[in-house]
């Protein structure tokens, strides 16, 4: 199985969205604070899904520092929020896509399968 990176606080949240990763064969590992990206590196996403708000800070600053970084800048990430401005966030962040909560989980899957399997 392929492994997802998910960064989510809500548990509600993180059980639908976990159910869906593992029906689409997908490995979801989650967290609900920011992680360093030596553990990202450990992890080797095939993709990351990241909510803006953390435990321990923005989800916005993680996504800015895994596509700032050499090593990491290649993980296709996927922003999400129920925040207004989720587009311009994910913009300033340098995330691949985003997605506005309340989401379709089609539309989720959808997005995550086209990213994915994109060649890097």
């Amino acid at each position: 199985m392929k492994p997802v990176l998910i960064f989510e606080n809500d548990i509600d949240t993180l059980a639908i969205v976990s159910e869906v990763f593992e029906y689409d064969g997908f490995k979801p590992i989650s967290f609900k604070t920011k992680i360093p990206l030596s553990k990202v590196l450990e992890i080797n996403p095939t993709l990351i899904l990241i909510d803006n708000l953390l435990d321990n800070g923005l989800g916005s600053d993680l996504c800015l520092e895994i596509k700032s970084g050499e090593l990491t800048k290649h993980y296709p990430v996927i922003m999400f929020s129920a925040n207004f401005k989720v587009e311009q966030i994910a913009a300033e962040s340098c995330a691949d896509a985003f997605l506005a909560k309340p989401f379709d989980l089609y539309d989720l899957l959808q997005l995550v399968n086209e990213l994915a399997l994109k060649p890097v």
